[in-house]
């Protein structure tokens, strides 16, 4: 996303006006205590005032951190499923929201009672074209799962299999269409009045548009389940649910209905004889496959979108949120997860490069020891008693400070693998996704440089540099006869130019100065050996040429001080 206008340069947390206003210290810490005593402490962690607190309240103003996160969850939870679809989207936003603001909205449910069946029926019929009973043998009419946006109805089909078909609530892309014009309209003043933001609000509502535009047509979620079939075909470690296309159109989704455990029951996994650690090791290779080689890998991972069916395969549930990586995004994701292995901080920072989020205004100096500190940190404890979440939150930190551009999929990503180490470590207390995920970035690593891999990218570079010598004649031919005819402007732009003019300035007020200043010197060597007419016993014009050089230059220091230009 691209920044907000105003954003503040002092980095979040710290008390940015020592020096310019410490006369006004005692006052702060006055109005610090008081936001502290009625419970707005977030506000002066906000503000940056938490220095000025005494050590006893500073405590007490992190314990109210979350504050202002609860209500922000609780106020969208109150506003419905338009805005509870929208503290969703912004949950993923880690590199602009505090992690407790990340945390608080990323608890927000997607659930609303079941409307009624016959409106449900009607859309079925309606898209479908047929009557429900001769669509299908059996239409159980209260729905497994209701949420904002759809409900999904156990079904048969004629010849007897079992499946879900997801129904696309009537009405909801009227309702939707209202809300996003005004949460448009609500941006748009908010970009207006708030120019602190971190980040466009309207664009945040036009990414929020796009998402809610996808996850209401049902086609996408079907072309993403068709994609994941192709990418674990014979791979019995994980079932992908099949989808019926002649019976799912953009508002109904018919796929087959897998049947198994949630994988959070551990109670009833134990009665299945599951072994959780091979379980928890096995969803782990899973995911690093969909990442670092698929590069398409599922975006909500929670436990009541994973299965475990009696034979002990993993069923996976809800396509509508993935992510894609493209070819640099994840050779330099490996490349930085290996550098961060090997305690390499300048690797680390060059894999970051290589994925596009680095801008080229970024102090990587700044950044590399930022992130040694990071990895020496985390490195003076066992890998097994760091929990995912928090090595993820202070990456994000160290995000934010720097002002690097994530892609969404990368921050989706995040959030993926967060959701998976919780998931991990409860079934296995000692699970440890590093160990699982070193051995894989190596060996992916490793196949970077592959020699036949890099004889292909090689051949492609070559490709594109024949491409772009072979079209120059052609391109070079085009300006001439543009440049004959007229059509050919040429403009140039002045890089800061209005602080070129301001040193051009000074050193012109300086260079004056010096003048006067040498004016004054020849006028006082007249004035001692000067001859002829005298006027109060100094020769008359060597003391006017003094005098008026002395006004000159009182007049000229003048005008520069005021200017606060010298």
């Amino acid at each position: 996303m691209g920044r907000g206008r105003g954003y503040p340069q002092e980095p979040p947390g710290q008390f940015p006006w020592w020096g310019r206003t410490a006369r006004h210290l005692r006052r702060y810490r006055q109005v610090a205590e008081v936001l502290v005593r009625h419970g707005l402490g977030a506000l002066v962690g906000v503000l940056g005032l938490s220095p000025v607190l005494p050590r006893r309240l500073r405590a007490r103003a992190a314990t109210q951190q979350p504050v202002l996160a609860v209500h922000l969850r609780q106020a969208l939870e109150e506003l419905g499923p338009t805005f509870i679809k929208l503290g969703q989207v912004l949950s993923l936003r880690a590199d602009l929201l505090p992690a407790e603001f990340v945390r608080e909205l990323s608890l927000l449910q997607d659930r609303v009672p079941p409307g009624p069946f016959e409106q449900a029926r009607r859309v079925v019929e309606q898209e479908l074209g047929q009557p429900l009973d001769q669509l299908f043998a059996r239409f159980d009419p209260v729905p497994l799962a209701s949420a904002s946006l759809g409900e999904v109805y156990a079904a048969e089909l004629p010849g007897g299999q079992p499946v879900v078909v997801k129904v696309l609530r009537a009405g909801v892309e009227e309702q939707v269409a209202t809300d996003l014009e005004i949460l448009r309209q609500l941006a748009a003043l908010a970009r207006q009045r708030l120019p602190w933001l971190p980040a466009d609000p309207v664009a945040l509502v036009e990414e929020f548009a796009r998402v809610l535009r996808r996850e209401m047509d049902f086609r996408v979620e079907a072309l993403h389940i068709q994609r994941f079939h192709r990418h674990f075909r014979g791979d019995s470690r994980l079932h992908i649910p099949r989808v019926y296309p002649e019976r799912s159109t953009s508002r109904v989704l018919t796929m087959e209905r897998l049947f198994g455990v949630k994988v959070s029951e551990l109670d009833q996994l134990a009665r299945m004889g599951v072994d959780r650690r091979r379980l928890a090791r096995t969803g782990a290779r899973l995911f690093l496959k969909m990442v670092m080689v698929d590069r398409f890998f599922h975006g909500d991972p929670h436990p009541g979108n994973i299965l475990v069916e009696p034979t002990g395969r993993l069923g996976l549930l809800d396509f509508g949120m993935v992510g894609s990586l493209s070819s640099p995004v994840a050779d330099g994701l490996v490349a930085t997860f290996v550098a961060v292995a090997r305690r390499d901080a300048a690797g680390a920072v060059r894999g970051m490069a290589r994925m596009g989020i680095v801008p080229p205004d970024v102090d990587r100096e700044a950044l590399r020891r930022d992130f040694q500190e990071l990895i020496d940190h985390h490195y003076n404890r066992p890998l097994a008693q760091v929990p995912l979440r928090e090595l993820v939150e202070d990456a994000l930190e160290l995000v934010r400070r720097h002002r690097l551009v994530l892609p969404a999929e990368l921050l989706l990503l995040a959030r993926a693998l967060v959701l998976l180490d919780g998931l991990g470590r409860l079934l296995d207390p000692s699970f440890n996704p590093l160990e699982v995920a070193l051995p894989f970035a190596y060996r992916m690593w490793w196949r970077q440089w592959n020699p036949a891999r890099r004889a292909g990218r090689w051949l492609e570079q070559a490709q594109e540099a024949w491409d772009l010598v072979s079209s120059l004649p052609a391109r070079a031919d085009r300006l001439l006869r543009e440049w004959e005819s007229g059509q050919l402007a040429v403009g140039w732009r002045w890089v800061d130019a209005d602080r070129s003019l301001r040193q051009l300035q000074r050193a012109a007020n300086r260079l004056a100065l010096a003048v006067v200043v040498a004016a004054l010197v020849v006028s006082a060597a007249l004035v001692a050996a000067g001859t002829g007419p005298r006027w109060a016993g100094l020769p008359a014009v060597a003391a006017a040429l003094w005098a008026a050089a002395v006004l000159g230059g009182l007049w000229l220091l003048w005008g520069i001080w005021r200017s606060g230009r010298v």
